[in-house]
Order: structure tokens, then sequence, then C-alpha cells
């Protein structure tokens, strides 16, 4: 598996995909190859943090460079299950290399949405959120696409981490 791309991929997808992909290959194996793996892309992955005012994830990162960037059919914005949808894997790979990078990075997106201040039920979240200031871009709630997996991920979490 080469890890070195040198061009923008998903942060999100690359996340649920791969990275989860690794996490479960280890479980199922216990071959230490796929743990390495795992926290090799991760690394690479981790960039997009880095890449926005608020310090949430860009959308899409360049692993090798760096270089992140927003789709324009968002509006430049953040979307919920892209940012938020990583809990399981972070604490996977926390709780598996005993580093806590993974999970205090998870921490720091759940953090930010638990202290948003929004006109919204408990437990709904904005569907698109401001990459500078991280405050809800829109009134917009979805518990279908682009915001699903957020709302599966809090519920996953919970299990995997009581």
């Amino acid at each position: 598996l080469q890890t070195n791309i040198n061009q923008k991929i998903s942060f999100f997808e690359s996340i649920i995909r791969v990275t989860g992909g690794l996490l479960s290959a280890y479980e199922l194996s216990g071959d230490k190859i796929f743990l390495d793996k795992a926290v090799e892309v991760q690394n690479g992955l981790n960039k997009a943090f880095d890449k926005t005012q608020s310090g949430l994830p860009i959308s899409e990162i360049n692993p090798v460079t760096g270089q992140g960037d927003l789709p324009g059919w968002t509006g430049r914005n953040l979307i919920l299950a892209e940012v938020a949808s990583n809990v399981l894997e972070f604490s996977k790979l926390t709780q598996l290399t005993k580093n806590p990078v993974y999970s205090r990075l998870a921490e720091r997106v759940i953090n930010h949405l638990d202290q948003l201040p929004m006109n919204l039920p408990k437990g709904l979240y904005p569907t698109y959120l401001n990459p500078t200031t991280g405050a809800k871009a829109s009134n917009d709630v979805s518990i279908g696409g682009m915001g699903d997996s957020w709302y599966e991920y809090e519920l996953k979490a919970w299990l995997l981490l009581s």
C-alpha cells in the first residue's frame, strides 16, 4: 500500500475506508503491518487539521504536501459528517498505539461542536460549518446525507468507549 500519494484526497473517505479498513484488517489478522500502515496513512491525513483557522479538518488534503482545499459545491464550507466522523478510527488508533494525538484530534472536533451557540434542538448539529470560525454556516440540519455518518458514529463511539 502506497501512502505517499501526492494529490488531494478526501479526508473523510480516506479515514472511514482506508484507515478504518486497515484497522479492521489488523484486528482480524493481528498482523502489525496493517496497524503500521493505518498509522502512516493517518499521519498524512492529520495535516487536514492545520488547514483551517477553526482547527476543524479541511475536506480535501494532500498527505504529502499538506495542501488542503474545500469543494465549491459546499459554498467553501465544511460538512458535519466529514469533520466529525472520525472518532472511531482515531480512538481505536490511540487504543492500539497508545499515542493520544489521534483521540485528541477527535475530541477537539466534538468539543467544538458541543460549544457551538445555536438555536437547534439538543443533539442536532448544523450540516455546514464555517472553516474560519467553526460556527454554523447555515441553519440546515440533516440526519441524512452530509450528517448521517456523524450521528451513526456517536452511537458507535459510545459503544466502543464505554
